[in-house]
């Protein structure tokens, strides 16, 4: 009776591991890399602006087995790190921000849509819930995907547009409210994912 229960354990333990290993065959976590960009482009009453992050904390698990179906993604970005050409700006931006109070921004994804395909290029719609200032929205993105033949290397393409004041952010101003910024800004990303 004992070897027989150490031999039925054994093979529930291998029809386990085999049904494991078969469920994740094709998914492959991939990583983001050095050269993505996020730029985020506006205007105020004086002349036009764009600020730029290059440093992004994100990763992407796909599943090649059903062609190219996103399980996860995490986009972390630190807020300090939004860049301008212009420092006072910079500090109107993160304060604009709350950046002391949220030091980050953060996307979750939640699933994705597939509108067309082709063997290496995909049109889809992301959907997820994006953090800025303290603040969550449920968000819908339109994105190009391009994947290399084998599967190991991903890019994704968009442009997101949003209203400051949406996240209880506040457009910032300067010299005394006589530069205004407009509540409107328009996200641009090309994220680059590699195993």
């Amino acid at each position: 009776m004992k070897n027989e229960l150490i031999l039925l354990l054994t093979f529930l333990n291998i029809c386990t591991n085999v049904f494991c290993q078969h469920k994740n065959v094709g998914l492959k976590k991939l990583k983001i890399q050095p050269d993505s960009k996020f730029l985020i482009q506006g205007t105020s009453s004086l002349h036009d602006w764009e600020s730029t992050i290059r440093i992004i904390d994100a990763n992407i698990l796909i599943d090649t087995s059903e062609f190219f179906q996103i399980k996860v993604l995490k986009i972390k970005i630190k807020t300090l790190d939004l860049k301008s050409k212009k420092r006072h700006m910079d500090k109107l931006t993160h304060k604009a921000l709350k950046a002391k109070m949220h030091p980050y921004i953060n996307f979750l994804f939640t699933h994705c849509k597939i509108i067309s395909k082709t063997d290496t290029l995909i049109n889809l719609k992301i959907f997820g819930n994006l953090n800025i200032a303290g603040i969550t929205k449920n968000i819908s993105v339109s994105a190009t995907g391009v994947v290399n033949k084998i599967k190991t290397a991903i890019s994704l393409q968009g442009s997101y547009p949003l209203k400051m004041t949406d996240y209880n952010v506040i457009p910032p101003t300067a010299l005394f409210n006589t530069i205004k910024t407009r509540n409107e800004v328009l996200i641009n990303f090309d994220l680059i994912f590699q195993q």
